[in-house]
């Protein structure tokens, strides 16, 4: 099976070129009539083609695979349309903000049931700005590495906040080492030491500053630097905020084995939610949530009040399973004015937070420490 490439991306060439099932690689240039070999794979960028040729391009081709990369939409209606015609010619969508090593892996999990195996990256997402993601996971990564032998970072890959305001920081921040990063000159053990170790095995790198250059970030850059982490840590959390949309957030997205949905009570983070459930993570990224078994629900800042939702019926309407009811504390502004977040340590809150380190620690087979006080996991906590 050959493929044909039209695409500009780092990377892409090698890419399918260490596919087994791919004899050779090549670039071609699209034109009137071309017709390639029957079960060629072909893969083409949005940039240099629309979807007329693309049709063109498969009734010249009826048996061939063909891929199109799009870009993110801003228009709703515009998307659907487009993605609707693929579908009806039978083309398959290749998400936005992809690398060229992704795009590859993306083909020969469609053509040859290819998996990738377990990655060690987990993903939380914000279904609105200030439901407490990075703050929680800070208090999570603290309590992952207090129960379990392992190193964690947690990578802020959130475009609109850096993530640094419940804490002392002194380490260099996202938009600080990005020429690096995009560069690919940096090595995990430089990565270490741009970061912050705010707990004995947990390291911290704050995200983007500059806000104009939320949407410069190259896919190639974020996914180089997920994987620096990876090689340099157990476990790696990346806090992707609540802009899902963003260069960022789509590598982060596209990079883990399971993902954290925050959210509180507000009808409002619903609807944000339910927004970019229906057009970045279904519409764009393919993402079939609501099936999905690594998604899960983490509720926090939740009230105790009967007006107010409760965790079984805010996992009942996301149609996610639920793993924390993370309790609202109002002294909880206090020690983000102090910032020593990391002293935080009210029960019932650790309580919820230690429901999700079981998850992780079941998920993972995390090695646990002599003292770890894990003795069921959260699956078997849910059966019984």
């Amino acid at each position: 099976m050959k493929a044909y490439i039209l695409s500009d991306l780092p990377g892409i060439m090698d890419a399918f070129s260490d596919l087994n099932e791919v004899e050779s690689t090549e670039r071609f240039i699209l034109g009137e009539h071309q017709i390639f070999k029957d079960n060629s794979i072909i893969v083409v960028s949005e940039q240099y083609a629309d979807v007329k040729m693309i049709i063109q391009l498969r009734e010249e081709n009826p048996n061939a695979k063909i891929f199109y990369h799009v870009t993110m939409y801003a228009d709703a209606s515009e998307a659907k349309a487009i993605q609707s015609t693929l579908i009806a010619y039978d083309t398959r969508v290749i998400p936005p903000y992809s690398t060229g090593k992704q795009i590859a892996d993306f083909v020969a999990a469609e053509l040859f049931s290819k998996t990738k195996g377990i990655s060690r990256v987990v993903t939380a997402l914000g279904s609105l700005y200030g439901v407490g993601v990075t703050s929680s996971l800070i208090l999570l990564g603290k309590q992952i590495v207090d129960m379990s032998n392992i190193r964690v970072a947690i990578i802020g890959l959130n475009g609109f906040n850096p993530g640094t305001n419940c804490i002392e920081y002194n380490g260099k921040y996202l938009d600080e080492i990005w020429g690096l990063l995009d560069g690919k000159q940096m090595q995990p053990a430089d990565l270490e030491e741009k970061m912050v170790e705010l707990h004995d095995g947990l390291f911290y790198l704050a995200g983007n500053r500059d806000v104009l250059k939320v949407y410069t970030y190259t896919p190639e850059g974020i996914a180089h630097l997920i994987d620096l982490a990876k090689q340099r840590f157990d476990l790696v959390i990346l806090d992707a905020g609540h802009h899902m949309d963003t260069p960022l957030a789509v590598q982060a997205i596209l990079s883990s084995d399971l993902k954290l949905v925050y959210t509180n009570q507000r009808t409002a983070a619903r609807e944000a939610w339910s927004r970019y459930k229906d057009q970045v993570l279904e519409r764009e990224l393919g993402l079939d949530v609501e099936h999905a078994k690594n998604i899960w629900l983490v509720c926090n800042m939740m009230y105790p009040t009967s007006d107010l939702e409760t965790t079984k019926h805010l996992s009942e309407v996301y149609k996610l399973p639920s793993m924390a009811n993370i309790p609202y504390y109002n002294t909880f502004y206090r020690f983000e004015f102090r910032k020593d977040l990391l002293s935080f340590n009210e029960k019932k809150y650790v309580a919820e937070i230690n429901r999700i380190v079981n998850g992780l620690v079941d998920f993972y087979q995390l090695p646990l420490k002599d003292n770890g006080r894990k003795t069921k996991g959260w699956f078997a906590q849910r059966g019984s």
